[in-house]
């Protein structure tokens, strides 16, 4: 992580080289020397991020991370002045010149030092030797060396959910055991425990039968739900009454939000009652969870079954007061995870290892310990590795000077999945990843790390004291927010606070942190943006949606370093001219939500300026409202990616191909000559519509009705059909 960090900077220092602007004459010589001592760095972070070290290794480690963060931090102020000289007339520069001197000076002092207490990092290291040491560390596989604590991947990892069938090993005799104990004869409901340290596969397991259709059509109703340490009991009733409901092809209570904890338990058990129900719960920590949810759980008679996964002895030797068993998983044999890793690694050798690589595998293999999630993890890493180079230097994806940040964060996700590091929940209609999550393990993991080395800190409702944190996530139902003056420094924050949290609070935050580049309220019930909020500079991405935001102030210009600007079922019905400002804009995602129908919501667009389109470097634009020519005006915008336009006139679109129609339920009848408007249409899909527009379409499309919602698959339409939605895609 050291290492990506370094070359962060060097990449910033670099691109203030390459700027042509004056002000900079005054400190090039001392970017110019930065630059060379961080280039030295990154060879000293490269070797620190391999494997464990002792706590002197740990000081200049911590000492040059430190360094680099203050060198960000000089430049991210230096940046913010070179900036808005840029935006100053002939004679307000000439003006402010002696102001710019001072500047300059400034920043060369502060430079100078920072030269020199790199130095004096280097000079510590090279006279106790820190570098020889850091250097002989085991560099085999990545750095995971037999020096390393065996039990890292042994304690930080987790089968993956979403295995197929095919990737699955060694789970037969635990499965058949399992499947019997849910669709054994026992009409007493049944509790069962499927207990194991992180990374045995619990998750996986369970999920796999839980998704076999001999489970499904077993039983009424089902609901998977996953729990963890921090789990609240509303949430979760909530979670059941949700799943459950649909499970059943029941609507879901209107009020679900606001029910009480009464209510969420009566629901339940009016909808259990007479039902043979499936409920897992997924990672349980503690006891307490039973009580909490047990009252909501019908005794009932009619052979229904719960199953909870856990890694604590403790809660799997509970005594339930009902039927239930143990099924305690064990490591995986060295054959089956031998066949488990080479499924992963060598897919498209039809899981055979070439004999040169036998030797490096076989050893990877082996410090896995039989955990199925280490396994699949590491597999998934090398199966893109041929070389035995390759093999003995991992590294990540590394852009490319033709790609755009959007394509090279893809490749990021992407080879996340592929690692088996992130797990895609959800995809979009094009097949890509659009919701994906981290498995607890790997999270863990991960945060331990993090605020180990002070990339991110959680606030929980007590001060956050850590000094140099850059990445702060508050999850609180506090009113207040404390924070230190040791976080002025941050860089990203995520808001997940309770309904209570106050509009003070966020004004404090918006003014104390100068440097913010992320800004994330999601959810956040805050009324207004906090005045001061347009003077972060630095800020690059900013998420309002679901907030009860109305209206953004017209000086958002301001924000002229804003790449992204997502405010999602806001009451903002209009952008302000300050909005066309922002020339760095990429993202521009803006739409009002009207009202939820059962499943979907129907959302509507947002009023731009009339020369929105000047803002030719968005790649995402939605959802706006065509007004006045911004149809015409859309040639300007040659970088778009994704466009959504609201209330669109007739005729402004005849050379259209392919039109995407969705969640319109009230979309009854096509406008007239709809077929001469768009005399190119080849392709037109629409989701969630109303089955009379289908007929309308049937007919147009000479295609017998009756005929078409029978078949899945006919040579014109293509059609699929559900309770509470429809899909059709058709070729005119």
């Amino acid at each position: 992580m050291e290492s990506s960090i370094a070359d962060l900077l060097l990449g910033k220092i670099v691109s203030i080289l390459e700027n042509e602007v004056a002000l900079l004459s005054g400190v090039r010589d001392e970017i110019k020397e930065i630059k060379l001592e961080l280039t030295s760095m990154r060879s000293f972070l490269e070797d620190a991020d391999k494997g464990v070290h002792g706590k002197t290794e740990n000081v200049w480690i911590s000492s040059v991370r430190d360094m680099v963060y203050e060198v960000e931090d000089i430049n991210d102020e230096f940046t913010y002045h070179v900036n808005k000289q840029k935006q100053l007339g002939f004679f307000s520069k000439a003006i402010r010149y002696p102001g710019t001197l001072l500047l300059r000076h400034k920043v060369a002092v502060k430079l100078q030092d920072i030269i020199k207490r790199i130095k004096s990092i280097a000079e510590r290291n090279q006279r106790y030797g820190g570098a020889n040491r850091l250097g002989g560390a085991d560099r085999n596989l990545g750095g995971i060396s037999s020096n390393n604590d065996p039990n890292w991947l042994k304690n930080h990892s987790e089968a993956s959910l979403f295995l197929k069938d095919d990737d699955l090993v060694g789970i037969d005799k635990a499965q058949e055991k399992l499947l019997g104990w849910l669709l054994d004869e026992e009409p007493r409901r049944t509790v069962v425990l499927v207990v194991g340290m992180g990374g045995l596969g619990k998750t996986t397991l369970v999920a796999n039968t839980f998704k076999k259709q001999i489970v499904k059509q077993h039983f009424d109703c089902s609901a998977w739900i996953t729990v963890s340490q921090q789990y609240g009991t509303n949430e979760i009733l909530r979670s059941m009454v949700k799943e459950v409901y649909k499970k059943a092809n029941e609507q879901t209570p209107e009020n679900l939000s606001s029910m009480s904890f009464r209510d969420l338990v009566e629901s339940l058990l009016k909808m259990l009652e007479n039902r043979k129900y499936l409920i897992v719960f997924d990672d349980v920590w503690d006891i307490k969870f039973w009580h909490d949810i047990n009252v909501a759980l019908p005794t009932n008679m009619t052979r229904s079954r719960i199953v909870l996964t856990t890694r604590r002895e403790d809660v799997a030797s509970f005594e339930f007061g009902v039927v239930n068993y143990v099924l305690s998983l064990k490591p995986l044999t060295y054959e089956a995870s031998w066949n488990l890793f080479c499924k992963k690694a060598f897919a498209s050798m039809k899981a055979q290892c070439p004999q040169y690589l036998d030797f490096l595998a076989r050893n990877l293999v082996a410090k896995c310990e039989g955990l199925p999630l280490a396994i699949v993890a590491l597999g998934g890493l090398m199966a893109s590795k041929n070389s035995i180079a390759e093999w003995d230097g991992i590294c990540f994806v590394e852009a490319t000077k033709d790609s755009t940040p959007e394509v090279v964060a893809q490749r990021y996700l992407m080879e996340l999945i592929c690692r088996g590091l992130l797990q895609v929940v959800e995809r979009d209609e094009a097949g890509r990843p659009k919701v994906c999550k981290m498995h607890d393990i790997l999270r863990e993991l991960a945060l331990s790390i993090s605020k180990a080395e002070k990339f991110i800190s959680e606030f929980d409702g007590k001060e956050v004291e850590e000094s140099g944190i850059r990445r702060l996530s508050i999850e609180t139902k506090e009113k207040e927010i404390k924070v230190c003056q040791g976080i002025r420094r941050l860089r990203s924050l995520f808001s997940f606070a309770g309904d209570d949290i106050s509009q003070s609070s966020f004004n404090m935050l918006a003014s104390g942190f100068k440097l913010l580049r992320v800004l994330d309220l999601e959810d956040t019930p805050i009324l207004e943006l906090p005045p001061e909020l347009v003077y972060l500079f630095n800020l690059r991405y900013l998420n309002l949606t679901r907030t009860k935001v109305k209206e953004l102030p017209e000086s958002i210009w301001k924000l002229f370093n804003l790449q992204s600007l997502i405010a999602k079922e806001t009451q903002i019905k209009e952008l302000p001219q300050g909005i066309v400002k922002l020339k760095n804009l990429r993202h521009l995602i803006a739409r009002a939500k009207i009202v939820s129908i059962i499943e979907f919501e129907i959302g509507s667009g947002i009023r731009v300026p009339s020369n929105i389109c000047s803002l030719e470097s968005l790649q995402v634009l939605s959802t706006v409202e065509a007004r006045g020519n911004l149809i015409k005006q859309l040639s300007r915008m040659t970088q778009l990616t994704s466009l959504s336009i609201a209330k669109v006139k007739e005729g402004v679109m005849p050379g259209l191909e392919e039109l995407y129609v969705t969640s319109c339920p009230e979309f009854m009848t096509l406008p007239h000559g709809w077929e001469s408007e768009l005399p190119d249409l080849k392709e037109l899909y629409l989701r969630k519509v109303s089955s009379k527009i289908m007929q309308q379409f049937c007919a147009a499309a000479d295609v017998d009705y009756e005929s078409t919602i029978q078949a899945t698959e006919a040579s014109r339409v293509e059609v699929e059909e559900s309770k509470l939605e429809w899909h059709y895609k058709f070729w005119l």
